[in-house]
């Protein structure tokens, strides 16, 4: 595994050296300051104009507590970003989901962790409509002091984007290929260790539309699984997920948004004996400092 993240971040920082090539100009789309409307201009990179455009959101997703049986819930996230569309677009976020729950008959206590990280990087238009994407993302699921999931990691060093359509109110609107590494380290029925690694073949589809109190957006994406074992091939190998996010807008700093993971894995169900598709509902109350 630490040969290929070696080879993944090589190939992640050759991909950001393309930044500097030269771009053709293109509409301007948003009604920003001066030093923005050129879309081929990358001097919103400076600290100023970075920071300017840069947002902050913390969110609480979940909270339950109960007496009787100790129970108690808590999920929270944190994302930093770009908070306008430009040249280069970024996302860091985390996600953090604690279930704790007490036996009443037993005593038994049993505390869960669910840990959710992703980062996304798009060079927007390098060559007409078409640009570079590269994302990263990692899962981590414990219990006790058990891990069901220890890692579950997708990462992508670059991929291509081509954006289809844009507008004041699409922002997004467009269709990517990425070959992406994946490796997971589980623990399967029996209670054996297990590890995967495979080649994905990703294709995705995103699109955003928006105006000022109501943001929609939607991403599917589907993964062709090549595992580097062959022995661990399966029938109708692969992966996919449609995430779906609905937000309003409460304030100029608080929004309250639902979302809804869709998710399929066929791995999950031929190694660990667990259902192939997961479906995951929130509701977040979300502080934005832009």
């Amino acid at each position: 595994m630490k040969k290929s993240l070696i080879v993944i971040l090589s190939l992640f920082f050759i991909s950001l050296s393309f930044a500097n090539d030269e771009k053709e100009p293109l509409p301007v789309t948003k009604d920003v300051d001066d030093s923005y409307k050129a879309s081929g201009n990358a001097e919103w990179f400076s600290d100023q104009n970075l920071w300017q455009h840069f947002h902050f959101k913390a969110g609480l997703e979940k909270f339950n507590y109960q007496s009787l049986d100790n129970e108690f819930e808590l999920a929270w996230s944190l994302e930093i970003g770009n908070a306008d569309k430009f040249d280069y677009e970024y996302v860091l976020s985390y996600t953090h989901n604690y279930d704790r729950q007490t036996d009443i008959f037993s005593g038994e206590t049993v505390r869960s962790t669910d840990v959710i990280m992703s980062q996304d990087f798009d060079i927007n238009r390098i060559k007409g409509n078409l640009g570079l994407t590269t994302f990263f993302a990692m899962n981590r699921v414990k219990e006790n002091n058990a891990y069901l999931v220890k890692y579950n990691v997708e990462a992508s060093p670059f991929g291509l984007k081509y954006d289809l359509h844009e507008s004041d109110k699409i922002t997004e609107f467009s269709l990517s290929y990425l070959p992406a590494y994946y490796y997971s380290e589980y623990f399967d029925a029996g209670g054996a260790k297990y590890i995967d690694q495979a080649l994905l073949h990703v294709v995705r589809i995103s699109f955003s539309a928006s105006n000022k109190a109501l943001t929609f957006s939607n991403e599917i994406a589907y993964k062709i699984v090549n595992p580097y074992d062959s022995s661990k091939k399966i029938d109708n190998d692969y992966m996919a997920t449609n995430d779906l996010t609905i937000a309003y807008n409460l304030s100029a700093s608080f929004t309250l948004s639902y979302n809804s993971l869709l998710s399929v894995n066929k791995r999950r169900k031929s190694a660990q004996n667990l259902p192939s598709t997961d479906h995951r509902h929130g509701l977040s109350f979300s502080f934005v400092w832009n």
